[in-house]
C-alpha cells in the first residue's frame, strides 16, 4: 500500500510541469482550431463553381480565385485568363465604338 501511495502521489514540481505541458498543448490545439476555421471559412471561395460564378459575374477580377485554386493546371489557369481577360478586352472595345457611335448621332442631331 505504501509503494501506491508513493507513486500515485507526485511531488509538486511534476505537477507544475504536468499543468505547464497541458497549457501548452491547449495553446497548440487552439491555435490549429483557428487555423481550421479559417480554412474552412474560405474554402468555398475556391471551390469550382465559385471561381467560375465569379468569372462570370465579375470577368477578369475573379481571376487571382482562379489563380489561388488548386483545382487547374498552370496551363488551364494561363488559357482562361487569356480568353476572359481577351473577351473583357473586346467586350470594353465594342462599348466604346457604340458609345463613340452613339455620341455621333446625338452630335448630328443637336446641329439640325
Amino acid at each position: 500500500m505504501n509503494s501506491q501511495d508513493s507513486s500515485s502521489s507526485q511531488s509538486p514540481s511534476n505537477l507544475e510541469e504536468e499543468i505547464n505541458a497541458d497549457a501548452e498543448t491547449q495553446v497548440i490545439i487552439d491555435e490549429a482550431v483557428k487555423k481550421m476555421k479559417r480554412k474552412s471559412f474560405f474554402a468555398w471561395l475556391l471551390h469550382p463553381a465559385s471561381i467560375w460564378g465569379g468569372i462570370i459575374l465579375l470577368g477578369p477580377f475573379a481571376l487571382p480565385l482562379l489563380w489561388k485554386s488548386k483545382s487547374y493546371s498552370r496551363a488551364v489557369k494561363i488559357l482562361v485568363s487569356i480568353g476572359v481577360v481577351g473577351l473583357f478586352v473586346g467586350l470594353m472595345w465594342r462599348s466604346i465604338l457604340q458609345a463613340l457611335e452613339l455620341f455621333e448621332v446625338w452630335r448630328s442631331l443637336q446641329t439640325t
